[in-house]
């Protein structure tokens, strides 16, 4: 398993704020060339976000690889 601290922004009804969760994936982000596959990763932190959270509207700004 590979844990990120991830930062995003979000908009919760009328507010908006920044947060942060740390996330296991399997999947390791190791080539930044291979944009799709970061782009559908960064998708899917997003919706882990939404999902467990309770924020809508989660946008990505940072992800740091901590292991």
């Amino acid at each position: 398993m590979h844990r990120y601290f991830i930062s995003f922004r979000f908009i919760d009804g009328k507010k908006t704020g920044f947060g942060n969760v740390v996330l296991e994936t399997n999947h390791k982000i190791s080539d930044f060339h291979n944009v799709d596959d970061m782009q559908q990763w960064v998708n899917d932190a997003q919706k882990w976000i939404e999902n467990n959270t309770n924020v809508e509207a989660a946008i990505v700004l940072n992800f740091i690889l901590i292991n």
